[in-house]
């Protein structure tokens, strides 16, 4: 299974260990989505945004 995958799929996801209302990730051009979280389209635009500004950081 892929890890990055697995931390929305599998149990405990993320929003079991971390508090908050929503939690998505792209991933291999992929959208997982969990509880209140933006439109795959505004996920997308702050993707391409970060990956613009910050694409260096780790």
């Amino acid at each position: 299974r892929d890890a990055p995958v697995a931390i929305v799929t599998q149990s405990p996801n993320v929003m079991d260990l971390v508090k908050c209302n929503g939690a998505a990730l792209f991933y291999r051009k992929k959208f997982w989505m969990l509880g209140v979280t933006p439109t795959e389209a505004q996920i997308k635009d702050i993707t391409e945004w970060l990956l613009q500004y910050h694409g260096e950081s780790t």
